[in-house]
């Protein structure tokens, strides 16, 4: 999967409607999915999609169960090795128990267990360094 700051990840688009990329939800009995939060997660592949008024913002990787490769700049970052290589050249802010790269919309966890790619219309939550990350 190829991770595009701010555009994409792998075949999805940031701000792609839900029933572009889930097209077999029933979207007419169930209007909370449109609705201001939504999350779909697939814990077989350890990914977790979420959306905001029925559009992608972010994807959420738990390394620990997810079994491909993230591609950033011919970085794979699922290996320790390479997350490195962003900590230690990217701009960051600390954020509790995560690195915020906001210039490429990434955050990786610092025990390097967890990644997170989002949208920009997320950007001003991952910046406010006291705000849970579970209230957007």
């Amino acid at each position: 999967m190829e991770f595009i700051p701010y555009k994409k990840i792998g075949d999805y688009q940031f701000g792609e409607p839900i029933q572009n990329m889930f097209p077999d939800l029933d979207y007419e009995n169930n209007q909370y999915i449109l609705s201001k939060k939504y999350s779909i997660d697939d814990e077989e592949t350890g990914i977790l999609y979420k959306f905001g008024n029925g559009y992608f913002t972010q994807l959420h990787i738990d390394l620990p169960i997810y079994k491909d490769k993230v591609l950033f700049l011919g970085k794979d970052l699922t290996d320790e090795g390479q997350m490195d290589l962003i900590i230690n050249n990217e701009e960051y802010i600390e954020r509790r128990g995560y690195w915020v790269f906001p210039k490429i919309g990434l955050v990786i966890s610092k025990d390097k267990e967890e990644l997170f790619f989002f949208d920009e219309s997320l950007l001003q939550n991952w910046l406010l360094v006291h705000r849970p990350i579970t209230s957007w």
